[in-house]
């Protein structure tokens, strides 16, 4: 299971009060795996969108593609019945250019539109999977007589017919991923629309990756003069020596491209009422729950921390020039005993 690469991009027309958004929650009910999901909400004007794009697969051949799946959850349903869907870019030629869009769409999934495999139909208010690789798929240009609803074809059918050569492409020059989960882009039929993603895998000859989406994660390491003491029985320091501990705090990052700039973003683990990324939030502070029992708890192991309560967040504002590196966590910021005691002197 793993999470990186994925990038989050906001499409809004001019005007737009409330921005399209993707927040990494806690749930909703008992996701497929783990404890949280992506969250896509596309706000009350169903044209603008919210995506997760992944870059990790460019280059690779649609006929390579072995698995392809993912489960969706509806929170609250727009107009026209809808769910988190696919698109995968496709270069035919080798150019970098974008030549097909393939979409499969779990709206068009049940018996009425693709009899040879279906799915669902969508409920709102409960998890579903499915299996992409094996349902009905379409192409934006009607390769192979496709085309949504009805026309749906097999995913086999789109990929034969555009040739060999066909490949997953990321867009130029932005980099953004040719894999990406979608909401939006059609008024009426994605007003309003709250849904999740999670699980989502993709195989390539033979080897599957699964994305677990969650809330962003806190580790802590304790080091006692300088060494690791994040595991019993911990470090030996004579008696009378001088001892310092250190604290190494590394919060994961997600990054969200909008327009010109990528915005690196930490959230806490939180509940979804209380997580957002329209607030760009880089920082920790630590309460004094948290530092007391780091400081006393004698009921855990020599020198393991473990933090009960992280819930106060400092804002910072951090910019970075438009990038698609930004997969990886911050590096770990150090907190020494001094700055403990700091911090819970000011809590």
């Amino acid at each position: 299971m793993s999470t990186p690469g994925w990038i989050e991009q906001i499409t809004a027309a001019p005007g737009t009060t409330v921005l399209p958004d993707v927040t990494f929650i806690s749930g909703p009910g008992s996701p497929p795996s783990g404890i949280g999901s992506a969250q896509f909400s596309v706000g009350s004007d169903g044209n603008n969108a919210a995506q997760l794009r992944n870059p990790n697969f460019h280059g690779t051949k649609l006929s390579d593609l072995t698995a392809l799946s993912y489960s969706t959850y509806v929170t609250q349903d727009g107009s026209g019945g809808q769910a988190v869907y696919i698109i995968l870019q496709v270069d035919t030629d080798g150019d970098a250019g974008i030549e097909d869009l393939l979409f499969f769409e779990p709206i068009y999934q049940s018996s009425t539109f693709f009899p040879a495999n279906p799915q669902g139909p969508l409920t709102t208010g409960t998890w579903q999977s499915w299996d992409a690789f094996n349902g009905g798929w379409y192409s934006v240009f009607g390769t192979a007589g496709s085309g949504p609803g009805t026309n749906v074809v097999p995913f086999s059918t789109l990929a034969t017919a555009l040739g060999t050569n066909a490949v997953i492409a990321n867009s130029s020059p932005s980099g953004l991923g040719g894999v990406r989960l979608v909401t939006g882009f059609g008024a009426g039929a994605w007003d309003n629309f709250i849904g999740s993603a999670d699980a989502f895998s993709i195989g390539v000859s033979g080897t599957t990756t699964t994305y677990d989406f969650e809330p962003a994660a806190i580790n802590v390491v304790k080091l006692t003069n300088g060494t690791d003491n994040n595991s019993a029985p911990g470090v030996y320091v004579p008696v009378g020596s001088t001892v310092t501990f250190t604290y190494l705090v590394q919060i994961q990052a997600i990054c969200r491209y909008l327009g010109s700039q990528s915005r690196m973003t930490m959230e806490p683990p939180a509940t979804p009422a209380t997580t957002s990324w329209r607030r760009l939030r880089v920082g920790i502070a630590m309460q004094t729950a948290f530092l007391s029992r780091a400081r006393r708890s004698p009921s855990q192991p020599a020198g393991l921390l473990r933090p009960a309560s992280i819930s106060t967040w400092r804002p910072q504002q951090v910019r970075h020039p438009q990038t698609t590196d930004c997969q990886s966590a911050l590096p770990a910021r150090t907190i020494t005993s001094a700055a403990f005691r700091r911090s819970m002197s000011s809590s």
